[in-house]
């Protein structure tokens, strides 16, 4: 016969249970963000390397002293600070994607477990309550 803190412990599980569930919703949603930003960073970044490149075709090639050929310039706008800004961009939200797809694999399986430990024990004579 279960006790009146049996209860009490049954439904703090229950309560967890719908309080992790919660926060892997949360880092759910905030893993699609992330992955939408990366998605973006991806698509802009052969067009932001394109602008850098024509920029720097118009200035003169720090090594040679002469203006950029089309390959010294690609090669300089892949080291230009806004292409490297975007791709910093990029490898933060490729970071914060996996740290939050991690926190969203954990919570969903923490949630799981609480909900088992509620389910088992609400078990009367085989047949759920």
């Amino acid at each position: 016969m279960a006790s009146r803190t049996d209860g009490i412990y049954l439904e703090g599980a229950a309560a967890e249970a719908n309080r992790l569930l919660n926060q892997a919703q949360e880092a759910g949603r905030i893993w699609i963000q992330f992955a939408e930003i990366e998605l973006e960073c991806e698509a802009q970044r052969p067009v932001v390397l394109e602008r850098v490149k024509q920029r720097l075709l118009a200035t003169e090639n720090a090594d040679t002293k002469k203006p950029h050929s089309a390959t010294s310039a690609l090669e300089a706008a892949k080291i230009d600070p806004e292409y490297l800004a975007l791709l910093a961009k990029k490898s933060h939200a490729v970071a914060e994607k996996d740290r939050c797809r991690v926190t969203y694999e954990v919570e969903l399986e923490r949630a799981r477990l609480y909900r088992d430990v509620y389910r088992k024990s609400h078990v009367v004579e085989g047949a759920a309550v």
